[in-house]
């Protein structure tokens, strides 16, 4: 994953103190285990004749392969197949589980199963049935008996077109709002933001990367497994909502706080209909602290007067803002007070410190009256680690926030998607596009479930069960909140939940693959 980003993975890491102290201790161990291997095999060479040297030395390398080999197998019974991934899920407790992983036995299977042809290609399902399956899912008055395409267009179009401004923060869980037994009230200007809102209050986002909330978020297409469509050569370009809103007359901007070019975020937003993109390049680099770039407060500062010349003319606008201050290794500037002795608390709450100063200078704009704001997270955080896909590392804040468009506060039980962000949106500012992707129009149209993914794993939930897909393990269904394995009473309901994302994802990957992704020419 972190390949073709070797430089900032390292950053992060050195960065982060919370790492030195594996790091250090693992480097140790490793330089202790090297010396005394060596020293304990050239005492044991040296101490004989040079006739019989060659005799022992190839007899500790057969003996310290040997043992290496065994290791490797786990097992010294060779009538069965080595050990793997799914004999260390024995427990109904994850963490368990987890802990029996060998790390060096994952990463290695990881990177094997990379390298594997086989793995160019999804095969969750037939094709003719996902999509067969998908078309029943949504049951849309589509254009044609071939494609997944209905044009949605508003009952009623107001004179004045609301701006948009989507804020996708970085790694803030649902679990850090009050809303959710936050304890510890690390994000007050958000939780009070979202009592004025819209909210929705059981929304998850598609994957455990940054690059799946950014993709998820504009295509309504879903992340599958550990790929990465944002690096996709060529870059397609989607129906999506950047160039659907641009095709009803916005202006478009990107803003983060760090190189835009990072996970080829750049190339793919000016393929898909972003016009104007502000990053580091842009910035004071004095301000920049880190791996991540400038901090958050100083990001949406100097955003401003972008957006006053956007919307001047009273043009309408989108505006997607991708945070990045709580995100390791977390740092703060000198111009905010901590809060927090714990850096896990402090991001959290610097980056709710910093969207209440850009909201505070936002309500003194022009626009700020006719703008809906959108906040979503990326991703959550895996605060509680009760299942080996952590539910507050999917469980995500969703809201729209506008004193004109939303004067009622209200807070929405349903279940909803990153994937849903593109379509409700658009309905939200009442703009034809074409929906084409596995997303809802959230204020119209209901799903059954979610589903999110996590490298090698996806989870399905409705309001009563998890289901859990395992690229090495079992398949298990959890009655919520329960972390015991009820599949075997529960077949029909697991297999139907399984069908649900699997034809999703196969018919994305389809339409990827054939270039099926844009949007229709009229």
């Amino acid at each position: 994953m972190w390949a073709d980003s070797f430089g900032v993975a390292t950053s992060m890491i050195s960065q982060d103190i919370a790492y030195w102290g594996v790091l250090i201790p693992f480097s140790f161990l490793v330089i202790l285990f090297l010396r005394l291997n060596t020293r304990f095999a050239r005492q044991l060479i040296n101490n004989t004749s040079k006739n019989n040297k060659w005799i022992k030395t190839s007899a500790w390398f057969v003996l310290a392969g040997g043992v290496c080999f065994l290791a490797l197998r786990g097992t010294t019974n060779f009538s069965r197949s080595p050990l793997n991934a799914k004999d260390a899920y024995f427990s109904n407790y994850s963490i368990i589980n987890q802990a029996a992983l060998n790390p060096v036995y994952t990463l290695l299977k990881s990177f094997i199963e990379q390298q594997k042809a086989s793995n160019t290609e999804i095969s969750l399902m037939d094709n003719d049935l996902a999509f067969e399956l998908v078309r029943a899912q949504f049951n849309r008055n589509y254009i044609d008996t071939l494609s997944l395409t209905t044009l949605k267009k508003p009952d009623n179009t107001d004179s004045i077109k609301p701006n948009i401004v989507l804020v996708l923060m970085e790694g803030l869980s649902a679990n850090r709002l009050e809303a959710f037994g936050d304890t510890i009230n690390s994000t007050p200007f958000i939780n009070s933001l979202i009592k004025q809102s819209y909210f929705y209050s059981n929304a998850y986002c598609s994957g455990i990367h940054t690059h799946n909330g950014i993709f998820s978020s504009l295509t309504s297409l879903p992340a599958i497994f550990d790929r990465h469509a944002l690096t996709q050569i060529p870059i397609l370009r989607y129906n999506n909502l950047i160039g659907s809103l641009k095709n009803n007359g916005y202006k478009t901007m990107y803003v983060t706080n760090h190189d835009v070019e990072f996970d080829n975020v750049g190339g793919f937003l000016v393929e898909n209909g972003v016009e104007q993109m502000l990053s580091e390049k842009e910035y004071d680099l004095s301000k920049k602290l880190g791996v991540w770039g400038v901090p958050d407060d100083y990001m949406f500062d100097i955003s401003i007067p972008y957006i006053n010349k956007l919307a001047e003319n009273n043009n309408p606008f989108l505006t997607v803002y991708m945070t990045t201050s709580n995100h390791r290794p977390f740092r703060c500037p000198s111009n905010y007070k901590r809060r927090f002795t714990f850096d896990e608390d402090e991001g959290p709450a610097y980056a709710d410190w910093s969207i209440e100063q850009f909201m505070k200078q936002a309500k003194q704009q022009s626009w700020f009256e006719n703008t809906i704001f959108v906040f979503m997270s990326d991703h959550g955080w895996p605060m509680q680690v009760k299942y080996d896909i952590p539910l507050s590392y999917m469980h995500v804040p969703l809201f729209f926030y506008s004193p004109k468009y939303f004067p009622t506060p209200v807070v929405n039980n349903k279940l909803a998607s990153q994937l849903d962000l593109f379509p409700t949106i658009m309905s939200a500012a009442k703009q034809a596009y074409a929906q084409t992707a596995m997303g809802i129009d959230l204020f119209n149209e209901n799903r059954p479930f979610v589903y999110f993914n996590a490298d090698d794993k996806v989870g399905v939930m409705n309001e009563k069960y998890l289901f859990i897909y395992r690229k090495n393990g079992p398949e298990t269904l959890h009655e919520l909140p329960s972390v015991e394995n009820c599949i075997a009473e529960n077949k029909e309901i697991a297999q139907q939940m399984k069908n649900y994302a699997f034809a999703q994802m196969q018919v994305t990957f389809e339409m990827i693959q054939k270039n099926k992704v844009s949007a229709p020419t009229e």
